[in-house]
C-alpha cells in the first residue's frame, strides 16, 4: 500500500507549456521571447521555416507563433506541414502578420488558429497566447 507524501513536501510544480516562435526578424523573435518568458512560458525560437521543421522533429510545442512572410520556406508552408502530420496537426497556430483581412481568411483555411497584427501589441499578443495555450495552475 502506498502512502501519500507528507503534507510539508510540495508537489513538483507543473511544467509550463512550450511555445515555438517562428519569425525571420530577430527583433520580433526577441520581443516574443521576452513577452513569453515574462508570462511564464518555455520557448524555442526558429529564424526560418526550415529551422521550425527541424525543431518539430525534436519537440512538439503546445503552441506555434508563426510569421507568414519569410524567405525560403514561408509560414504558409510551415502551417500546411504542421496540419499534415498527425503528431502536430492539433497544435494551435498563432499567426503574426501585417497583412490584410483577405490574407487572414486564407491563412485560416490553411490552418491558422488565431492572428495578431504586426507591429505586435504586447498585451494583445500575451492575451492570445494565454487563450490558445493556458498556463497550468500554480499550486
Amino acid at each position: 500500500m502506498s502512502q501519500a507524501p507528507p503534507k510539508d513536501e510540495a508537489a513538483p510544480a507543473p511544467t509550463p507549456p512550450l511555445v515555438m516562435v517562428v519569425d525571420d526578424d530577430p527583433e520580433v523573435r526577441d520581443l516574443c521571447d521576452m513577452l513569453l518568458e515574462r508570462a511564464g512560458y518555455v520557448r524555442t525560437l526558429a529564424a526560418s521555416g526550415e529551422e521550425a521543421v527541424s525543431l518539430l522533429e525534436q519537440c512538439t510545442p503546445s503552441l506555434m507563433v508563426l510569421d507568414l512572410n519569410m524567405p525560403g520556406m514561408d509560414g504558409w508552408s510551415v502551417a500546411a506541414l504542421v496540419r499534415k502530420h498527425e503528431r502536430t496537426a492539433r497544435i494551435p497556430i498563432l499567426v503574426m502578420t501585417g497583412l490584410t483581412q483577405n490574407v487572414e481568411n486564407a491563412a485560416r483555411r490553411a490552418g491558422a488558429t488565431a492572428f495578431v497584427l504586426k507591429p505586435i501589441d504586447a498585451k494583445r499578443f500575451v492575451k492570445e497566447v494565454k487563450r490558445l495555450c493556458p498556463l497550468p495552475p500554480v499550486a
